[in-house]
């Protein structure tokens, strides 16, 4: 057995003794001094409860002692990672120096954010400096303060309840402006991304639960969710008493099911800005002899020319350009990151050399916006910037790549930056929504762990670890039980996306757990016949045919996984009992006949094709089963003559190949059949293509076999074709 971690060692096994042994190991390991004091304490607490119980005294509070020391044992732990952290990353290195001559008590921290509300105020009031002047002034000294404090925050250690009680309250507080208390939220999500601190994120849950404000609320929401602790509810009851809390609102669930579907884009972010670039930039720079105006999009006079002699032309380059930009739009309402590639190349002002900042929110009196706004064109920014649907972190970029640049565009460019008409349609309705909020501050996360140059230093929940995703949050136990369809809205996106094995994993706990849905059940089964795993799909699906599930989807489905399973005799009645209710269902018509012709019943499983096939004659899906049912019943000059039609049209799939192959090997045509060999295994990307086509003829033995192949000659007719 692997020795224990000092985590399990406290979680799992609520071993005190041996997780002491550990921890003061890994203390001396890493020359970490700071907190062998409270080692001795906890050590000495211990010492008295064993040496009590070795008197023979039993202390009827005993079992409450020791949890308590197991949960000083927990902090101490945490605060050891933490002290091992701010030694050897370079952010944190600079965070733990600003803190050490930074005032966090509570009385400090709450007396500065409320004096800065009342000193914008009476700035703004001011009459011995120009308003202005003496804004900037206030901002600029309480920006710095607010960096010292996101950095403090970073690093502080584990807090007691009475911090937990301060921070709740201040964070909630009226007196304190909300972009104070945004930028508190992030220093709090990015602490517990590096070190779990349950009083930490009980003050998130309490700001997500007490709040109407929803640019506070959905930012707490989102930390709460991506630092979910796993295992720590095994010592902290008030963890799960608190996703039981939130769970309780038909609306958070419903808010939570919407972010994980947003996480879930934001992973896709680097795909789609593959596609972006690769399906649609071709075309918008190949086009750029248009160009904007508010007016839309008009040709340039330099092609006036093309109009004249090829009007077409203009009219075709016009439409692949608007479609392009349509379906990069279409892509952005449903959620892609559409921005991320042009806005990543944008992180390098100084702006961003500061931590804080890749949280802050956007504002024009920060005090590096207000710098660049005071020029002649600080108001066309201004406009350029109200319009943009971008996350703060984008803005930010904008704003200093825009007033770089500013004095030196056409007076047309100009007017259409400032105007940002189409843009502002169709962004201004979403950005009040939860959903739009959530979604521009995930934007920004996923900005700094891409982007920052000291990334690796920090947690990072976007990254996959041990085949899991912090992100995926909702396949953490404990919402076992508590999510329904949102959890099953989750499921089909990532069914859809092709994530069987994901989808597999959570559904067969909820199983084991007995709380999965009929619904999450066939989602399962599905998901398990994709992989190939058909017994563990046919016994979900049995299972479901014993309620009240949706039998026809349940039969049609069973009757795919008994085909792949090869029980076509079985499979072939359950296609019957699907088109007993849906007699013109093609797909149905053609797995039945192909099921009863596998099973050996050619004759039955030929009617209905003939018919299909009298009724259309170009019907290549019906042709094929036809001319696979002539080789089943062992006639191959019929075989023969519909596989010539097959792979003569432009239709035929490899297996024609294959199959038309075995035909002509069959009638001792065995030239044609090695070119119909060879074109099968081009035409597949396997490894090995002579394993391939042993496979295939090892698949359908017992057919060439009834047709008078020797095993001889399949070994002959494979080392022919490899060797053309």
């Amino acid at each position: 057995m692997a020795n224990p971690t000092i985590k399990d060692s406290i979680l799992i096994h609520r071993n005190v003794g041996e997780s002491l042994q550990l921890l003061k190991k890994r203390m001396t390991d890493l020359s970490i001094t700071d907190y062998i004091q409270d080692v001795e304490e906890i050590e000495n607490d211990y010492r008295i409860m064993c040496n009590s119980l070795s008197h023979n005294m039993r202390d009827p509070q005993g079992e409450i002692v020791y949890n308590q020391l197991l949960l000083r044992t927990y902090r101490l732990y945490a605060n050891v990672r933490l002290a091992f952290i701010v030694k050897k990353r370079l952010p944190f290195i600079h965070c733990t120096n600003v803190a050490k001559r930074f005032d966090i008590s509570g009385e400090t921290v709450a007396k500065s954010l409320e004096n800065y509300v009342q000193d914008t105020a009476m700035a703004s009031l001011s009459l011995g400096d120009t308003p202005n002047t003496s804004v900037a002034r206030v901002n600029a000294m309480h920006q710095r303060y607010m960096d010292e404090l996101f950095s403090s925050l970073l690093v502080a250690s584990q807090w007691s309840d009475d911090k937990k009680q301060f921070y709740s309250e201040l964070l909630i507080s009226p007196m304190v402006d909300q972009d104070d208390t945004l930028l508190i939220v992030s220093a709090l999500t990015m602490a517990l991304l590096n070190v779990f601190d349950v009083n930490k994120w009980l003050t998130l849950v309490n700001v997500c639960l007490s709040l109407t404000i929803e640019r506070v609320k959905q930012r707490a929401l989102v930390g709460v969710m991506l630092t979910l602790p796993h295992g720590e509810n095994l010592l902290f009851v008030e963890v799960e008493e608190a996703i039981k809390a939130i769970c309780k609102s038909p609306d958070m669930r419903r808010e939570i099911g919407e972010l994980q579907l947003q996480l879930l884009l934001c992973m896709q972010t680097e795909e789609d800005n593959v596609e972006i670039q690769r399906d649609i930039m071709p075309t918008l720079i190949k086009n750029n002899k248009f160009r904007m105006t508010r007016d839309g999009i008009v040709e340039s006079d330099d092609d006036s020319l093309n109009d004249i002699l090829d009007s077409g032309s203009v009219d075709k380059n016009m439409a692949e350009m608007e479609e392009k930009m349509k379906k990069m739009m279409a892509m952005r309402d449903s959620g892609s990151d559409i921005y991320f590639g042009g806005f990543s190349h944008m992180k390098r002002f100084s702006f961003f050399y500061q931590l804080s900042n890749w949280f802050v929110p956007f504002s024009f009196d920060n005090p590096d916006v207000a710098s660049v706004m005071r020029g002649a064109d600080g108001e066309l920014i201004r406009k350029a910037i109200s319009h943009g649907p971008f996350c703060d972190s984008d803005k930010y970029s904008f704003v200093f790549a825009l007033s770089s640049v500013i004095d030196k565009l056409p007076a047309g460019v100009k007017e259409v930056v400032a105007s940002g008409k189409d843009i502002a349609d169709s962004a201004m309705a979403m950005k009040e929504s939860a959903a739009y909020i959530r979604r521009m501050y995930l934007q920004d996360l996923y900005r700094f762990f891409k982007l920052h140059p000291e990334r690796k230093d920090f947690a990072n929940p976007f990254e996959y670890k041990d085949d899991d995703v912090a992100a995926f949050f909702v396949a953490n136990e404990l919402f076992d039980g508590l999510l329904g369809e949102e959890l099953v809205v989750v499921e089909r996106h990532l069914f859809k996306s092709k994530k069987y094995d994901v989808v597999v994993k959570l559904i067969f706990r909820l199983i084991a757990k007995g709380v999965a849905s009929a619904d999450e059940k066939y989602i399962c089964a599905l998901a398990c016949q994709r992989l190939g795993r058909n017994e563990e799909a046919y016994k979900l699906l049995l299972s479901l045919q014993d309620c009240t599930y949706d039998i026809t989807r349940v039969q049609k489905s069973l009757a795919d996984v008994l085909f792949a399973l090869g029980h076509y005799v079985d499979a072939a009645k359950y296609y019957k009992m699907c088109l007993e209710r849906e007699p013109e269902n093609r797909r149905l018509v053609l797995c039945h006949s192909l099921a009863l012709v596998n099973s050996g019943n050619v004759k039955d499983g030929l009617v209905d094709l003939f018919r299909l096939d009298y009724e259309n004659d170009n019907d290549v899906d019906v042709k094929r089963i036809i001319a696979w049912g002539y080789l089943v019943n062992c006639k191959p000059n019929d075989a023969e003559r519909v596989y010539d039609w097959i792979v003569n049209s432009d239709r035929a799939i490899d297996s024609d190949w294959l199959n038309c192959g075995y035909v002509k090997f069959i009638l001792s045509k065995t030239a044609e059949a090695v070119r119909c060999f060879q074109r099968f295994v081009e035409q597949n990307e396997a490894t090995s293509q002579r394993e391939l086509l042993k496979r295939e003829l090892a698949n359908d033995w017992k057919i060439l076999s009834k047709n008078g192949v020797k095993d001889y000659e399949a070994h002959l007719i494979v080392d022919i074709v490899m060797t053309k």
